[in-house]
C-alpha cells in the first residue's frame, strides 16, 4: 500500500508539472504560417538522340516538361541542356519571376527533334553541373533533372566507357561537394539504370521510372515535391495541432481558415461559435483543465491493472522466481542450429555433433561432453545458443577456459563464431555451427528460410505482407552474418541497415510477381554507396535452385562472373558485388552471395553453398561429407 501511494504522489507531482507546458503547447498559435519553401535552382538535361522518336513518338515529352517548367514557382531559376552526340545549352539559369525569361525557357523545348545519332550524356551533365556552379545562388537548393532512355553511347566503346567511369565517380563527387543533387528520370526500360541510380545515389538525388511517355507527368509532378529543401526545424512553426470537433458542421476552427483576401491588413477573424475551444487571444483553454485529468485517470488504471496482476501473481513471487522449463518446442522458439567440437589433439580427430541448444563439458560423466582428464573440471564450461548466436561461459575451472588463445573470465559468457578455437585447460577443440562453414577466406553460407507474417498483419494488403515477409526473412539472414565476427558485422552495418533492406524487399515482391507470372528468373540491378546488389527471384524451391542455376547459366558461380564482367556493373567502380536471391517453398527463403572485386587486405566472402553443383565445390577446392556440408 505504501507503494501505490509513492506512486500516486509521483505521478500527481508529474502531473502538475505537466499542466503549464500542456496548456502552453494546446494554446500555441496554429495559424502561424509555414516557413517559405526556398530558393530552388535547376537545370533540365534533355536527351535528344534518334531513339527518344521510337519511344516518344508523339512528343509528348516536351510538352510535359512544358507544363512542369509553367507550374514552377517564381522564386525558381532554370535552365535547359541538351545532348545527343554533343551537349548545348538551351537557356542559361534564368530567373522565372521575369516573364520574358519563363517564356524564352519553356520556348526552347521546340528545338526538341530527336535527330541526334549518339549520346554524349556525361557532356549533358557536366555543362549543367557546370551551370549551377557558376551562375547558381549560394542560398539555392541545386538540382539536374536527367532524362534519358539509353546508355552513353559516342560511336567509341572504350571512350564510352572512360567516359561513364568519369561520370560515375569524378564528376558525381564533383557534384554532391558543390551541393548538386541529381534527380534521375529513366525514361523506357533501355536506360541505363546502374548509370543513373549511381549518380542519384552519390549526390544525395534519387531516381524514376518512366516506362512510358504518358508515365513523364507523374514522374515529373514527384520530382517538383522534392525540389525545395525542407524546412529549417529551428524556425519552422510548430505543427497545428488537432482540434475537437463539435457536434455540428460548423466545428473547422478559425486558425485552420485560409486567409481571406479581402480581410483588411491586421484584421482579425471572429471566433466561431462553436467548434475548437481555444480563445483567440491564447489566453487559456479547457484542454489545460482536461487534458491532465484525462492523463491522472490512465495513470490510475493502469495502477490498479499493476495491482491487480501483483495480487494474483503473489504465489509466484512468495515462492521464488522460477525459471521456465518448458521444451523449446513448447514455447515457440526457433531449434538450435547443429553444430560441432571437433577434437584438434594430437591422436584425436573425433567429431563430437550436437542439436541442443545448451551442452555442458567436464570431467564429469553427466556432462554433454565427458573429458576425462584431471586438468579438466567436473563441470568445466558450458556452451549456449540464445537469440540467434552461441555463447561459451567458463564455471569457474580450475586450470581455466581459452577462446582464439584469449582467456574466457568465469560467469561471463562470450560470443562464438564458427572456427572459433576452444582450450578446455589443455585440450584444444574447433567450434563448427553446420549452417555457418568457413573455407580458407570464404565464408559457405546456407539460406534462411522464416515464417509467415504473424496474425497483427492481417490488416495489410497482400503486397505489403509479402514485402514484409521478404524484409524479415532478408534481414534474419543478415544477422546470422554479423555474428559470423566484426568485419562481418561492420559490413551488415554498413550494406544492409533497414532501409535497405526494405528497398531490396520492395524490389524482390515486384520481381517475385513476375517469376510467378512467367515462370521465369528476374533480377534487378541496385547501386547504394559503394555497393552493386542484384535482386534476383527463382521460380523453383530452394531444392531445385542447384538445377535451375546449372540448367540456366552453367552453374551459380558463372552466372555470377557474368554479371561481374557486365558493362552494367563494370562502370560502377562499386568495391562489394552482392547477389541477393529469394524464392519460397511454403516459406519465404533468401540466400546472398557477396564478392570483393577490388583490393582489399580482408575482404568479406560469402558464397550461398545451396546453389553450388559437386563439380563447381570441387572447383572451389571444397571437401564435403555425405550430407553436402564442408569438410
Amino acid at each position: 500500500m505504501r507503494l501505490v501511494t509513492r506512486c500516486v504522489f509521483f505521478v500527481l507531482v508529474w502531473l502538475t508539472a505537466l499542466s503549464p507546458i500542456s496548456g502552453e503547447l494546446l494554446r500555441a498559435d496554429v495559424s502561424a504560417p509555414l516557413p517559405d519553401d526556398g530558393l530552388v535552382d535547376v537545370m533540365f538535361v534533355i536527351d535528344n538522340s534518334g531513339s527518344m522518336r521510337k519511344n516518344d513518338p508523339a512528343f509528348l515529352m516536351p510538352e510535359t516538361v512544358r507544363t512542369f517548367l509553367e507550374r514552377l514557382p517564381d522564386t525558381t531559376r532554370a535552365g535547359m541542356v541538351l545532348f545527343d552526340e554533343r551537349a548545348r545549352m538551351l537557356q542559361a539559369l534564368s530567373d522565372l519571376s521575369l516573364p520574358e525569361s519563363r517564356r524564352r525557357l519553356t520556348g526552347s523545348l521546340d528545338k526538341v527533334d530527336y535527330r541526334g545519332k549518339l549520346t554524349d550524356s556525361a557532356a549533358g551533365i557536366e555543362r549543367a553541373a557546370y551551370e549551377l556552379k557558376t551562375g547558381g545562388r549560394n542560398e539555392a537548393r541545386k538540382s539536374i533533372i536527367f532524362l534519358t532512355d539509353g546508355i552513353v553511347d559516342t560511336g567509341d566503346r572504350q571512350k564510352d566507357m572512360q567516359r561513364t567511369q568519369w561520370l560515375k565517380t569524378d564528376l558525381a563527387t564533383d557534384c554532391s561537394a558543390s551541393g548538386i543533387r541529381i534527380l534521375g528520370i529513366a525514361f523506357t526500360e533501355n536506360a541505363d539504370f546502374p548509370l543513373i541510380q549511381a549518380l542519384a545515389s552519390r549526390t544525395g538525388g534519387t531516381y524514376f521510372r518512366a516506362a512510358r511517355a504518358e508515365d513523364l507527368a507523374d514522374v515529373l509532378d514527384r520530382i517538383q515535391a522534392l525540389l525545395p529543401p525542407p524546412p529549417d526545424p529551428v524556425t519552422a512553426a510548430p505543427a497545428p495541432l488537432a482540434a475537437v470537433p463539435s457536434s455540428g458542421p460548423a466545428a473547422t476552427p478559425a486558425a485552420a481558415e485560409a486567409p481571406d483576401p479581402a480581410r483588411p491588413a491586421g484584421e482579425t477573424a471572429a471566433a466561431p461559435a462553436t467548434g475548437a475551444m481555444a480563445e483567440p487571444d491564447g489566453s487559456g483553454s479547457a484542454w489545460t483543465f482536461y487534458l491532465p485529468l484525462i492523463l491522472i485517470i490512465f495513470v490510475l488504471m493502469g495502477l490498479v491493472a499493476m495491482l491487480v496482476f501483483k495480487l494474483f501473481s503473489l504465489p509466484a513471487w512468495l515462492g521464488g522466481r522460477k525459471t521456465s522449463t518448458a521444451p523449446m518446442a513448447a514455447m515457440n522458439l526457433p531449434a538450435p542450429p547443429e553444430w560441432e567440437l571437433r577434437d584438434q589433439n594430437e591422436g584425436g580427430g573425433n567429431i563430437h555433433r550436437f542439436v541442443k541448444a545448451r551442452a555442458t563439458v567436464g570431467r564429469d560423466g553427466k556432462n554433454d561432453l565427458m573429458l576425462a582428464t584431471p586438468t579438466v573440471s567436473n563441470l568445466h564450461a558450458i556452451i549456449e545458443y540464445r537469440e540467434g548466436a552461441f555463447f561459451l561461459e567458463d564455471q569457474r575451472s580450475t586450470n581455466g577456459t581459452r577462446l582464439n588463445d584469449h582467456q574466457v573470465p568465469a560467469d561471463k559468457p562470450m560470443r562464438l563464431k564458427s572456427g572459433d578455437r576452444i582450450r578446455f585447460a589443455n585440450l584444444a577443440f574447433k567450434f563448427v555451427r553446420l549452417d555457418q562453414i568457413v573455407s580458407g577466406d570464404t565464408v559457405m553460407l546456407e539460406i534462411t528460410t522464416i515464417d509467415t507474417l504473424p496474425d497483427e498483419a492481417d490488416d495489410l494488403t497482400r503486397d505489403q505482407a509479402s514485402e514484409k515477409s521478404l524484409q524479415r526473412c532478408l534481414e534474419g539472414h543478415v544477422d546470422q552474418i554479423r555474428l559470423l565476427g566484426e568485419k562481418f558485422k561492420a559490413f551488415a552495418d554498413a550494406c544492409f541497415p533497414g532501409e535497405m533492406c526494405s528497398a531490396i524487399a520492395i524490389q524482390a515482391c515486384e520481381n517475385m510477381e513476375h517469376s510467378r507470372a512467367d515462370q521465369g528468373q528476374h533480377c534487378s540491378p541496385l547501386i547504394k554507396g559503394n555497393a552493386f546488389y542484384v535482386i534476383c527471384t527463382l521460380p523453383v524451391a530452394a531444392s531445385a535452385a542447384v538445377g535451375w542455376f546449372g540448367e540456366h547459366h552453367g552453374g551459380f558461380s558463372r552466372f555470377i562472373l557474368s554479371w561481374i564482367r557486365s558493362d552494367g556493373y563494370d562502370v560502377t567502380a562499386c568495391d562489394q558485388f552482392c547477389v541477393i536471391t529469394f524464392g519460397t517453398d511454403i516459406q519465404p527463403w533468401v540466400s546472398m552471395t557477396v564478392v570483393p572485386t577490388h583490393e582489399d587486405p580482408d575482404p568479406v566472402e560469402i558464397m550461398s553453398v545451396n546453389f553450388l553443383t559437386d563439380e563447381e565445390k570441387a572447383d572451389l577446392g571444397l571437401a564435403f561429407d555425405d550430407h553436402g556440408r564442408v569438410l
